[in-house]
């Protein structure tokens, strides 16, 4: 998809992506875009949020939960072998995994379990398995006989999600198997926050469990679940680039503050002296172009925008959440497709110039 997938309201443009309604959902995503760029707010269900389908192999929780977990997850979906040491390996993953796995909830109803969980520095990654039992019957009882998906209305809640400056949100729909009448889907959370989260404790809040189909969207159950994550280990393999450096955006001069990289994410920090709220707009459509083009080099490999999905967030309130009426704040938050090993980039290709790192 050609579009940089953005949304400020999950549950307004939460579709199944088949060639149906492709078209559909990239107008929704284009009319997304349109209202993100009037919003003048950062925060996880702003623009920094972005949505995104998981494909690939499916492979049981036993062969999956455990230090291994995440590496053998990105592996099976890899199209290609990289050139270097670009991604994360067995060894990084062992040094940030959680002691957060296992089955969580186990009702009638429902079952939950965390597959795995991550946290390196500012940012964090959980993946959450559920089950449906009896999903069969549970659909006819509500009445629904068509296709679609199981999908919680409600599932940015808890302290995972408070000051945060962006993340994204994958699911993945796992093939039933045999006529057990269970349905498996899986989602995966990363979020960048404005500080360290390593060494603290983090709840993630669900509700609202709910059957989508192309007409609507009908509520399965009503109850709530709250998941406890421990990011115990404090292994930081983020770096900050400082700069408070003038370049020129289009026909505008703004101030690249800093880059700050993790294996998750590149995120670049502007901010420009002005009254008129045209220039954000101005601001956030450069940020965009110049975002699609951005290069990550290694070694022997580099990574472009196949390697990642990308948002712009635009403010007049900094990270402090004060409001300056003359100064604007944008974003460029690049997500990667697969955690990256930081110490082994040698440079960021962004507007044209390379950014070192030290």
């Amino acid at each position: 998809m050609k579009e940089p997938e953005i949304l400020s309201q999950i549950n307004n443009i939460l579709e199944e992506v088949t060639p149906r309604n492709l078209n559909d959902l990239k107008e929704k995503l284009k009319a997304e875009k349109r209202k993100q760029k009037k919003k003048l707010s950062f925060g996880f269900a702003a623009a920094c949020l972005v949505l995104f389908l998981i494909g690939g192999a499916t492979v049981t929780a036993d062969q999956l939960t455990g230090t291994n977990f995440f590496y053998q997850f990105y592996l099976d979906r890899r199209r290609e072998i990289p050139e270097s040491q670009v991604y994360l390996g067995p060894e990084q993953y062992k040094e940030i995994s959680s002691r957060s796995v296992g089955k969580v909830v186990d009702s009638d109803e429902l079952k939950i379990e965390v597959l795995g969980a991550v946290a390196t520095g500012n940012v964090g990654s959980v993946i959450l398995r559920f089950t449906v039992k009896d999903a069969e019957n549970v659909l006819k009882e509500k009445g629904i006989y068509t296709e679609g998906r199981f999908r919680f209305n409600d599932e940015s809640g808890g302290t995972l999600f408070q000051d945060v400056q962006g993340g994204s949100l994958g699911y993945h729909y796992i093939p039933l198997n045999g006529n057990s009448g269970e349905v498996q889907f899986e989602i995966l959370y990363t979020v960048i926050g404005k500080e360290k989260i390593t060494g603290r404790q983090y709840s993630i809040e669900l509700a609202g469990l709910a059957f989508h189909t192309q007409e609507k969207i009908k509520g399965i159950f009503k109850k709530k679940w709250k998941i406890d994550i421990d990011f115990d280990k404090e292994v930081d393999y983020t770096k900050t680039i400082l700069l408070d450096q003038e370049i020129l955006l289009g026909n505008k001069y703004v101030t690249l503050t800093k880059i700050e990289l993790t294996p998750y994410s590149c995120i670049f920090s502007f901010e420009k002296r002005t009254t008129k709220n045209s220039d954000l707009d101005i601001v956030m459509e450069e940020l965009e172009k110049k975002s699609a083009k951005a290069t990550f080099y290694f070694q022997e490999a580099s990574l472009d925008k196949k390697a990642f999905s990308y948002s712009i967030s635009g403010s007049r309130a900094g990270e402090s959440g004060i409001v300056e009426p003359d100064v604007i704040y944008c974003k460029a938050s690049l997500f990667f497709k697969e955690p990256i090993m930081v110490d082994n980039v040698k440079n960021i290709k962004f507007n044209g110039k390379r950014y070192y790192l030290k």
